[in-house]
């Protein structure tokens, strides 16, 4: 039976013109639409015959907490280290709590550099120097770069065939000269005249070396901890020890030092004290307020006569001379935020408006509102020469207690301190996982970022305000995370269970616990009505709400090692330690594809 078509050759003609009008109408609207927005996609979407590189627009933490992981480039400016970039940010002390500027990608170093283990900055703030490691090619000497701040560029690359890699530097008070010394095994120090690129002497130490710094009148002369000893340039190019019956005496542990002036040192002995030397001769002996947290390390500040110790509970102590020309007495003590750790390093800027306090995060304290509010305070309480007069600062309940005829002021300050700025520092550069990154997600409807580490930490970022908002501790070891679309859930694949949380303003509160050994991969669905993870050779789907488990996929003969869900959420496909890679359809639970 033939069914012939009702249409005429009118109809169809008529069809064809409609869907020809409709064609052309569809084309001018995005000539049109094209042509107004053309100024908008040049800046988002390249031509086809250009090619431009991916731009790093933030980094979250800071790599490390240790000396020289940050430095300041004036008053305002902070410089640190992030990978194989050297990153600035200006200091907002306007905010509450005080915050930093985006990020400034300061200078970007050669693709060989693998890492930057040192940085110091030049007395005349005009120079960096960064120690680094290269990957290429393979067994390369350690080098330090010297960078020129205002034009951001490189000056010299000094190098010297040792092993191991260069843990520390130094600039000379001139900033002529420059040193570098390595850690393991060999632990040598060698000094340059970098502008000529050529070297003037080296040490090699019996001992793992924790500082080293020039004399602030000659490059000459060396002084090194631990133990603490001096060292002098000979006319063969090495550096000899000079013998010094107090150092010897007492600076056997010495874990740091610092320079007051060019016959003036301060040093901690191995009982905590600060020891101070003047012209090879002990003059004062500041004993450790607390013995169970001596200072750990030294900052000295030249603008106001004394110096700054840092403590293994996280205090900052500062000494100062007062007018008088008495000896050096405690000014204040500053406490941060509880669970910061002992202070590693301590840096001030050239004028001493801020310091940064290097502990479990990079922290900063407005140093010299803390002195005059110090000062303000012994100045109020110098009329009573026989009792202890306790003045409260303005804000914050801190209590500063002044005894006048001992002329030193001593501090309570709380572990827990709610103002800003009144005698304590605060986080600036959160520190980021200590170790390699396995899981990565972001949320669909918020600007979440999730990621966990070997370090068994779970972390989520602010991707506007550039913050990490929560940290979770972990029993056992992650090995993926999973945000859900809508940012209120997140799927953590642990060793041996999936463990849920839910987000709230307060944190990650723990849901439930799902049974899953050998868990290697995790993922919601695009929908977020599923979840899928891996569990050994087999794949688990669950009801992402109810967590019913409605699927039990086999097929893989090795661990599944990746998981990634098709777009309209039909089915995801699955790798293993095979070599295969498997599709999977949600209708049915079956095998659709094979690669």
């Amino acid at each position: 039976m033939t069914v012939l078509s009702t249409r005429t050759a009118a109809d169809v003609h008529r069809e064809r013109q409609r869907r020809k009008a409709e064609a052309d109408a569809l084309s001018a609207d995005g000539a049109a639409a094209s042509s107004a927005t053309s100024d908008r996609r040049s800046s988002i979407v390249p031509k086809s015959h250009e090619r431009r590189p991916i731009r790093l627009l933030h980094a979250f933490g800071s790599q490390s907490a240790d000396i020289g992981s940050a430095v300041l480039l004036d008053d305002n400016n902070v410089l640190h280290r992030c990978g194989r970039w050297l990153v600035s940010q200006e200091i907002d002390a306007t905010a509450v709590p005080t915050k930093l500027s985006p990020m400034d990608f300061f200078l970007e170093l050669s693709p060989q550099v693998s890492r930057i283990t040192a940085m110091s900055m030049a007395g005349n703030h005009k120079y960096v120097a960064v120690g680094e490691v290269c990957d290429e090619p393979p067994g390369a000497a350690p080098q330090l770069r010297i960078v020129h701040l205002q034009a951001r560029r490189t000056m010299v690359v000094l190098s010297a065939a040792l092993d191991g890699e260069f843990v520390g530097c130094a600039f000379s008070s001139d900033s002529k000269h420059v040193l570098a010394w390595t850690g393991a095994p060999e632990h040598v120090v060698v000094v340059w005249q970098w502008q000529e690129e050529r070297p003037v002497g080296m040490y090699r130490s019996r001992n793992a070396l924790s500082r080293v710094l020039f004399n602030p009148a000659t490059a000459t002369l060396l002084s090194l901890c631990s133990p603490m000893r001096l060292a002098r340039l000979n006319d063969s190019g090495h550096f000899k020890e000079i013998e010094v019956s107090t150092l010897k005496r007492y600076g056997s542990t010495c874990p740091d030092h610092c320079w007051l002036a060019a016959k003036a040192l301060v040093f901690l002995d191995g009982a905590g004290a600060c020891r101070v030397v003047e012209d090879s001769t002990p003059k004062q002996t500041i004993a450790c307020r607390h013995p169970a947290f001596p200072p750990t390390t030294l900052q000295p500040l030249s603008k106001q006569h004394g110096w700054l110790a840092g403590c293994a509970d996280g205090q900052v102590l500062c000494y100062l001379k007062p007018e008088d020309g008495a000896e050096y007495a405690l000014a204040c003590c500053v406490r941060g935020p509880a669970g910061m750790g002992p202070v590693r390093a301590l840096h001030v800027g050239e004028t001493e408006r801020h310091l940064l306090v290097h502990c479990a995060q990079i922290c900063v304290l407005p140093l010299r509102e803390a002195l005059a509010r110090a000062k303000r305070t012994s100045t109020e309480g110098a009329g009573d020469d026989e009792a202890a007069v306790e003045r409260p600062t303005t804000g914050g309940g801190h209590s500063f207690r002044f005894r006048a005829a001992g002329q030193q002021l001593q501090s309570a300050v709380p572990s827990a301190v709610e103002s800003v700025g009144d005698g304590r520092y605060e986080p600036l550069l959160e520190s980021a996982h200590t170790a390699r990154i396995i899981g990565l997600s972001a949320a669909v409807a918020k600007p979440l970022l999730a990621s966990c580490a070997e370090d068994q930490t779970l972390r989520v970022w602010d991707l506007q305000r550039h913050v990490c908002q929560f940290v979770a501790r972990l029993p056992e070891q992650p090995q993926a995370v999973s945000f859900h679309p809508d940012g209120m859930q997140l799927a953590l694949c642990l060793d041996t269970r999936i463990s849920l949380y839910h987000v709230a303003m307060s944190g990650l509160l723990a849901w439930r616990d799902l049974h899953n050994p050998q868990g290697k991969c995790i993922a919601y669905s695009h929908g977020g009505h599923l979840l899928a993870a891996s569990s050994g050779n087999h794949v688990l789907v669950f009801e992402a709400y109810s967590l019913t488990r409605i699927g039990y996929l086999s097929g893989h003969l090795a661990p599944i090692t990746a998981l990634a869900w098709a777009a309209d959420d039909a089915a995801f496909s699955t790798g293993g330690a095979d070599g295969m890679v498997y599709t999977w359809s949600c209708e049915g639970a079956v095998r659709v594809g094979l690669l």
